[in-house]
């Protein structure tokens, strides 16, 4: 600290202190990388989590439609029908529903409109599109479920299952 002295009063001049306006600025820049890092991390591990969350769903409406097929050619082997018996005219898009109302009632049929809705959510969630396609080759059916979906207005997502049934003795 330096002292001078003018008119028999003492003036102190002080060292400067405090930050510059870069080194405020790197602070800045430090915390915001500091605080946004995790933050974007946790919203993209939501959105990603919502996402596999709408492929399992998926997931699951396929194979529930494979197996309701599986149950009709079971029920028609039961009723000593033809084991393809109600599963043609499903061999071209927009493909079938399948519709379990019982147990000895499983109805495949045509797609009412251009998309089978099969889950309508309570308020303005997902809606999942579910086709069935079965094409009957001799003593093969192969069976191929498709679930669309949009997730935030982009484009469809697919979800594809094929598979093949053979008659049942």
């Amino acid at each position: 600290m330096k002292i001078f002295k003018f008119n028999q009063k003492s003036v102190f001049f002080r060292e400067p202190s405090g930050f510059t306006l870069v080194e405020s600025l790197v602070a800045i820049t430090v915390l915001l990388i500091g605080v946004l890092g995790p933050l974007v991390l946790a919203t993209r591990s939501i959105s990603e989590g919502v996402s596999t969350k709408n492929k399992i769903t998926a997931s699951y409406l396929t194979q529930e439609a494979v197996e309701l097929v599986k149950g009709r050619r079971d029920l028609n082997v039961k009723k000593s029908d033809n084991w393809d018996y109600g599963l043609s005219g499903c061999n071209s898009s927009p493909g079938c529903y399948v519709n379990d109302a019982s147990i000895n009632d499983i109805t495949i049929a045509a797609c009412p409109h251009a998309l089978c809705q099969v889950m309508l959510p309570p308020s303005g969630g997902v809606i999942f599109n579910r086709e069935v396609i079965i094409n009957i080759n001799a003593n093969i059916a192969e069976v191929t479920v498709t679930v669309t979906w949009s997730e935030k207005g982009l484009a469809q997502k697919p979800y594809v299952l094929k598979t093949y049934l053979f008659p049942k003795s």
